[in-house]
């Protein structure tokens, strides 16, 4: 109040000056006369600004009332632990203070906060109110709940340490904080030394944070949110926040000592899930780590007010609100993080809370089964760990009720296997309507080659042994004419050498051997890039027609699996070395960002890009699906193909990677030009387990930033991916989605049908394996009775016409993919038990053929040797 009369009498003062002057005053007369008002004016400007305005005793500044809320919300919204992280002598012991609002606490919190000095002697005091740290380096864990305080701690040897106490012995709850008598001393003290200023600066950093960062007004709020805490200033703050923080900070100093004080009272814990923030600062040894728990009613209201906000896709961030790389960085340590916490078994995690005890009756009718619908299981938007601890007893159970689905899996495949016998043994597809038979792929009888490897991991090894003798005696490809390089190496030469790779029978890598030499002389270009068609009869070549005679970027990179695996099993090194080439000449085109438009001049030397399109979708995908993969067959040794990965994830984020309103669902967009195409394909959502593959097999490991942030987005994609099945009304996907603003996606614009495709079930198979998260299989399962309920037919499965017609009919159509893919990673998925190892023992090619690695190969020889 004061403030503003003294603002509304300079006011006054001014304008009666102004008021009396003549009008035939000189100049200097005139400055003169107003001199005196101008010198007060800013000398209360000046106070103003300080914070030292007169009667400053009395004085505080009243924000505005939108301010006020917008500072309630913050603070309701978040709840800090502030540590003082600094071990100093006896005098001034690092002690504890606990922060919330005056209208709320909070029943469960905690902090991991690095504390030099700190591990071989951690004290907790007899009134908890001080911690007192000693020695050298370690992890500090903090955590009030139900009434107790937990201290944990692990020295550099991972040796924990824990104790408890009662909470309320020392630690009270005032108008604006919780606080402890150590705590509280420590406020009065004038001189704060540079490490607790660094800390201060960390937690009002990580505070901060949640607010619209883009806005450069954010800065009031932060002030007002830094003032109601009472926090001590530093010299990195920015300058305008400083006077008038300071100012407050004198004026809660006199405040909190004439506030009573009470017992700390917390109500039972909360249902929302934590959100993480990581604060890093400068000086070596100090990392401040801040948890703040949102609650349900604060998140809705932030969902409410990012729907009233306009689009802002971000291709250059993760999140809509355009993000700052730092603070993206700060995200990626958590999971780091987590598992620290979980090896010291000292603080309570929350556990995975859906339904596992409902196993799968072996008659269960899914033709009563109905979509559940969309917006489900929303806190994996953001590709979190909520329930980031998976005990021993949700594993068992997850695994249970696995073997009873998987064995609905199986018993797909075996229906749909045993219509191809019925009606297309031997030729290419099965009809699933008129139960006849196609040859789409010149009769080299495609649907069976391709299911082998399905037919023996799930022990159908009666129908494995008669597509053997099949193989053997009538697989002939002196007939067949032009075909696609691509389709059929990965299709036809890689279910060969797969099912020879699993059973080791001789006639598969005969049969191998003569397609593949077939098939190599699409490398004889002068770019050393591969023709898309070869006539496996003539060996003429030639480019596919409607690619406008130009080589396809994603066709040309996936070959190399297939081929260097030949060329070990056969010791012909050429398989190997002209299908690496590829890599090397696509290496030295060096597009932006490492990512690789889709048509490719490959007649001319060198080769040139005929477009400037990139996408993760069709024409593309599979060229980064094998950067990664070729470096995990090799054993990890080939550095140039992680590299082109790494580039090329590294690109995606800053170029492609994109959020949706209102629902926040990530997703990767296309680009052409300079122009944004805000879709994605059903093909993309294989980037979910790529991904996290390349998360966890990162060189700088899983741990590092880079890894961290690639897991995240790979969880993320993954729940879109699921959210494009759950949202339609029969439950399964289009073939791609297109992104509007407020609206998240609709079916692509003649895109509404389902090709029977794989790869988010891919990913779900990928992600359970990693993680162990049974989420994954929660999501398979709703997939795969979509399409036992929409998809089947009276003797196999169709096609649909249209995802959003829960009448339509299939269509007389069904891909080998189906069988090699879709239900080979439903089933894995389903299966704990499987000898599949995608981390350390095989790598699948991208038609879902796994093979051993060369590591593995070579040991396995090495001891039949013996």
């Amino acid at each position: 109040q004061t403030n503003k009369q003294t603002n509304k009498q300079t006011t006054l003062n001014m304008s009666d000056s102004r008021g009396t002057i003549p009008t035939a005053l000189t100049p200097l007369e005139t400055f003169i006369r107003i001199l005196p008002s101008i010198l007060l004016f800013t000398i209360l400007m000046w106070c103003c600004c300080k914070g030292e305005a007169p009667n400053s005793t009395n004085t505080s500044f009243e924000s505005s009332p939108a301010d006020r809320q917008a500072r309630r919300e913050a603070m309701e919204s978040q709840l800090i632990i502030k540590n003082v992280i600094r071990a100093s002598p006896p005098s001034r012991r690092p002690s504890v203070r606990l922060l919330t609002s005056s209208d709320r606490a909070y029943s469960s919190f905690f902090s991991a906060i690095r504390i030099p000095n700190a591990s071989a002697d951690v004290k907790f005091s007899e009134d908890c109110s001080s911690i007192h740290c000693d020695d050298d380096e370690s992890l500090l864990i903090i955590q009030a709940e139900e009434g107790k305080l937990h201290v944990a701690t692990t020295d550099q040897d991972n040796s924990p340490h824990a104790a408890s106490a009662d909470a309320s012995a020392g630690v009270h709850f005032s108008d604006s904080t919780i606080h402890n008598q150590a705590g509280k001393q420590q406020q009065q003290q004038q001189n704060v030394d540079d490490d607790n200023e660094d800390a201060d600066t960390a937690a009002r950093q990580a505070l901060a944070s949640d607010a619209d960062e883009k806005e450069r007004d954010s800065s009031l709020l932060s002030c007002s949110n830094r003032t109601s805490v009472s926090w001590v200033p530093s010299e990195e703050e920015d300058s305008s926040c400083s006077s008038e923080h300071h100012y407050h900070h004198q004026q809660q100093q006199e405040q909190q000592q004439q506030l009573p004080e009470q017992p700390l009272a917390l109500p039972p814990p909360t249902t929302a899930p934590p959100t993480l923030r990581l604060v890093r600062r400068r000086k070596s040894n100090i990392i401040a780590r801040t948890i703040s728990m949102s609650l349900r009613s604060s998140i809705s209201s932030l969902q409410q007010q990012q729907q009233q906000q306009p689009v802002s896709f971000s291709p250059s961030g993760f999140y809509r609100n355009h993000e700052q790389p730092q603070q993206q960085q700060q995200q990626q340590h958590l999971r780091h993080m987590d598992q620290k916490v979980d090896a010291m078994g000292a603080l309570p995690k929350k556990p995975y809370p859906y339904n596992l005890d409902d196993l799968v009756p072996p008659d269960n009718d899914f033709t009563t089964w109905t979509a559940p619908g969309g917006n489900r299981f929303a806190e994996y938007t953001k590709g979190d760990d909520p329930y980031n601890i998976i005990t021993p007893d949700i594993r068992t159970k997850s695994d249970a009720l696995a073997r009873s689905r998987r064995v609905h899996v199986k018993n797909a495949m075996k229906f749909a296997y045993k219509a191809y016998e019925t009606y297309a043994f031997g030729h290419d597809e099965v009809l699933p309507q008129s139960k006849a038979f196609g040859n789409n792929w010149g009769g080299m009888g495609t649907t069976l080659v391709d299911s082998l490897d399905t037919l023996w991991l799930m022990g159908l090894k009666n129908e494995f042994w008669r597509g053997r003798d099949w193989v053997r005696d009538h697989l002939h490809h002196d007939h067949v004419g032009s075909v696609s390089v691509f389709e059929t190496t990965i299709r036809s030469l890689g279910g060969l050498l797969s099912a020879y790779d699993w059973s080791g029978d001789e006639a598969f890598l005969t049969k191998a051997q003569d397609l593949g030499d077939r098939l190599f002389k699409a490398f004889d270009t002068a770019s050393g890039l591969p023709m898309g068609q070869v006539s496996l009869s003539s060996g003429s070549l030639r480019n596919i027609g409607w690619a406008g005679g130009n080589a396809i970027s994603a066709e040309a990179g996936t070959l190399q699996i297939e081929y260097r695996y030949l060329a070990k099993v056969t010791k012909k090194k050429e398989y190997a070395t002209k299908s690496e080439n590829v890599y090397a000449v696509l290496k030295k085109m060096n597009p932006p960002h490492g990512l690789y438009p889709y048509y490719i001049r490959n007649q001319q030397n060198p080769p040139t890009f005929a477009n400037n399109r990139l996408t993760f979708g069709a024409m593309s995908d599979s060229l980064y699906e094998y950067m990664l993969k070729i470096w995990l067959q090799g054993g990890k040794t080939e550095s140039l193909y992680r590299e082109m990965y790494d580039a090329a994830i590294q690109g995606m984020h800053d170029e492609l990677l994109s959020t949706s309103t209102p629902s926040g669902l990530v997703f990767i967009a296309d680009k052409n030009g300079e122009k944004m195409d805000y879709k994605m394909d059903h093909l993309v959502c294989f980037m979910g387990g790529l991904l996290g593959l390349g998360a966890y097999t990162d060189p700088l490991g899983l741990e590092s930033e880079r890894a961290q942030r690639d897991l995240k987005t790979a969880k993320a994609l993954t729940y879109t991916c699921y959210q494009m099945y759950a949202r339609m009304k029969t439950g399964i996907s289009p073939e791609f989605i297109q992104f509007y603003p407020d609206k998240d996606f609709e079916p692509g614009r003649g895109a509404p049908h389902y090709l029977l495709r794989p790869e988010a079930v891919e990913s779900f198979f990928i992600l359970n394996q990693l993680t162990g998260d049974p989420i994954y299989r929660e999501w398979g399962w709703e997939v795969f009775s979509a399409i036992e309920r929409y998809c089947k037919t009276d003797v196999a499965y169709g096609e649909l016409d249209n995802v959003n017609d829960v009448n339509g009919t299939p269509r007389n159509k069904m891909e080998s993919f189906f069988l090699a893919e879709t239900l080979k990673y439903l089933y894995l998925l389903q299966d704990p038990d499987t000898e599949v190892d995608v981390l350390n023992k095989h790598v699948f090619n991208t038609e879902a053929h796994p093979l051993r690695i060369f590591p593995v190969i070579d040991k396995e020889a090495k001891e039949e040797n013996r």
